[in-house]
């Protein structure tokens, strides 16, 4: 049947091929060439004679639909956004370009425009499934979580089939903090679909949301295995790992996000904290300079890099990066504790003094105030 299909359109070419070349100004002849070709799925052919069509005849409405779609499969997007455009403008009523529109303006980053072009979509045909699955994705861009449920649930109600609109609905149900909606939307999402990663990911960080670590684990590994490529879901793997205390399988899980995307700063410093607990200090240091180095504003890197530092005896190093984490979170007690430690260390008493001081007059907490205490009694001493 397919073979059949194949060869009856090519023989359809082919006539219209010749019918173009006797009569080149016929621009139905151009559409319905183009059409063919289109069908066929060759884009470049056919969006050549559809613009001829529309070059003779601009009021083809459908026409310029069918360019847009040409357009959108070879990647143009901006000049399919155009052709779609120019078809609703002459025939508002043409549902199919509206949704191609909103796919279009979704492809080059404009989620409002794609929200109203879908939005006109459904209200010309409401019953329509993928273009609510659609609409939800657009809001989800729009980082609208709300409304992306609400049109996800749409789509559900009106497919329950549609594996993509059930995890994309775990996905922004876990955004506005619902884990067990997004718990159950994941897990029917690959009851439909066992093999989508995304789906399994999902779920992963919603058991995560939970601390429900054991499960999130073995969500995540599936989604890895199934697809290893997947960045967010090696560090929410390794965020599992380290909660489970499998700190040697978090190191890996995290640096295999790091290798997928090496600017990912909380995996940089998740890595840190993971050989820190290993006892891998070295390690743990270069880490957290990865970290500070991505995002110098990072306060707790700083802090554990000082921390790391000072366990190898790095003691000139510990300081600066205690420094620098109290310049940027001046109320960070344990780093003023740690930095008072770290000039002891250095033989600069006057300034550790100085800073456990500090540290006694800006902390209530028992543990600090003890430490600051035995500090001030062993630098007096020796004084």
């Amino acid at each position: 049947m397919d073979d059949f299909t194949n060869d009856f359109t090519r023989e359809e070419i082919e006539a219209l091929e010749k019918e173009v070349e006797r009569n080149p100004d016929d621009a139905v002849a151009w559409a319905d060439l183009g059409f063919c070709y289109g069908n066929l799925g060759d884009h470049q052919q056919a969006s050549t004679a559809l613009q001829k069509a529309v070059e003779l005849d601009p009021s083809l409405a459908s026409v310029w639909a069918n360019l847009g779609g040409s357009y959108a499969s070879l990647g143009n997007c901006q000049q399919a956004t155009d052709a779609l455009r120019k078809a609703v403008e002459l025939d508002p009523s043409l549902v199919l370009a509206w949704a191609n529109l909103g796919k279009a303006y979704g492809e080059l980053g404009d989620y409002q425009q794609a929200v109203e072009a879908s939005e006109k979509a459904i209200e010309l045909e409401p019953g329509l499934a993928p273009e609510w699955a659609n609409l939800g994705g657009f809001y989800t861009s729009l980082a609208n979580f709300q409304q992306a449920v609400k049109a996800y649930r749409k789509a559900i109600e009106l497919d329950p089939s549609l594996v993509l609109a059930w995890a994309n609905l775990g996905r922004a149900c876990a955004e506005l903090g619902d884990y067990q909606q997004a718990i159950e939307a994941s897990q029917k999402a690959v009851e439909l679909e066992p093999d989508l990663a995304l789906a399994w990911a999902n779920l992963g960080w919603s058991y995560t949301s939970l601390d429900n670590f054991q499960q999130a684990a073995a969500a995540l590994q599936k989604a890895v295995e199934l697809e290893p490529g997947l960045t967010p879901a090696w560090a929410n793997l390794g965020g599992s790992y380290a909660a489970l205390g499998n700190f040697q399988q978090a190191v890996e899980a995290y640096q295999k996000a790091v290798e997928l995307e090496p600017g990912l700063t909380p995996a940089w410093a998740n890595l840190g904290g993971s050989y820190a607990l290993l006892g891998n200090f070295q390690q743990a240091v270069e880490a957290y300079q990865k970290a500070v180095e991505l995002e110098p504003g990072l306060t707790p890197a700083w802090a554990n890099l000082g921390r790391a530092c000072a366990e190898l005896g790095n003691f000139q190093q510990a300081v600066e990066a205690y420094r620098k984490a109290v310049e940027l979170e001046p109320g960070l007690t344990p780093a003023w504790a740690n930095l008072g430690r770290a000039y002891g260390e250095l033989g600069n008493h006057e300034r550790a003094i100085e800073i456990y001081r500090k540290v006694l007059s800006i902390t209530d907490d028992p543990d600090l105030t003890r430490l600051a205490q035995d500090g001030l009694k062993s630098l007096q001493a020796g004084v």
